[in-house]
């Protein structure tokens, strides 16, 4: 995680650059292709509070390209992430106080640090170890198929993702733990959905990552868009402030 000071300007300019570039299929390819790194951490700021932590629900995790085109991960609470946290206050000179960026990195999600059982924490919804392990290989192998049909709009509405939501709930309740979020592919051959529609739909296997701790895998991440339900939590547009910033709609 990179402790830097972060203004608004340069985190909206970057996803900007992504917003120009998601969906150029041979651009994404070359990116995922030689930028190293398989993973990001996943670190985020609770304080000093604007409105109750215990309120959130979600991190949301912005993919970014800084002045160099290499590919980054803004990460701020959704409770940080609106205009309406800062009743009063300017958000520009507020939101930068939550905000952390992540840069990639290369780390094996099998690492030995951590014990091999697999348990389900509060509010996770779980995910075996070999479940994870064929996510994170689907996503090594047939990434580059998955960006040709993201990137054709006769099969997929709405092009590469724009953000993740990841709930927020065991994060929070752990401040101590370390995760980290890998990318992945799932399978959308089980999904009841009308064709056409792509095979894969992009995916971030969360991981437990203290040493020494019990290894435990999320399966609640929810690339956006689209915007639908995730359980019982509708995701709207609106949620994402800084993507609205950065699309020029507030």
């Amino acid at each position: 995680m990179i402790k830097e000071e972060i203004s608004l300007e340069t985190t909206v300019q970057s996803l900007i650059r992504w917003q120009e570039k998601r969906n150029d299929g041979i651009f994404m390819k070359q990116l995922f292709e030689f930028h190293n790194g398989n993973s990001f951490n996943l670190e985020i700021i609770t304080s000093p509070p604007l409105s109750p932590v215990v309120q959130s629900k979600f991190i949301h995790a912005y993919p970014a390209l800084d002045e160099n085109y290499n590919l980054v991960f803004y990460l701020i609470l959704d409770v940080f992430d609106n205009s309406f946290t800062y009743s009063g206050h300017d958000p520009a000179s507020k939101m930068t106080s939550y905000l952390t960026k992540s840069e990639l990195i290369i780390s094996d999600p099998n690492s030995e640090e951590v014990h091999s059982n697999v348990v389900a924490l509060e509010d996770h919804v779980p995910i075996t170890q070999a479940e994870a392990d064929a996510r994170i290989i689907a996503w090594e192998f047939h990434r580059s198929e998955w960006i040709d049909q993201k990137t054709d709009p006769t099969i997929a509405e709405g092009g590469i993702y724009e953000v993740f939501a990841i709930p927020s709930g065991d994060i929070l309740d752990h401040p101590k733990a370390t995760h980290a979020a890998y990318f992945s592919l799932v399978s959308n051959s089980t999904i009841p959905v009308e064709p056409p529609m792509p095979l894969y739909q992009a995916d971030l296997v969360i991981k437990n990552t203290t040493p020494q701790s019990v290894l435990y895998y999320d399966n609640m991440v929810c690339p956006v868009p689209p915007f639908h339900l995730l359980g019982s939590l509708k995701i709207h547009l609106s949620d994402f402030y800084l993507l609205n910033v950065a699309k020029g709609i507030t």
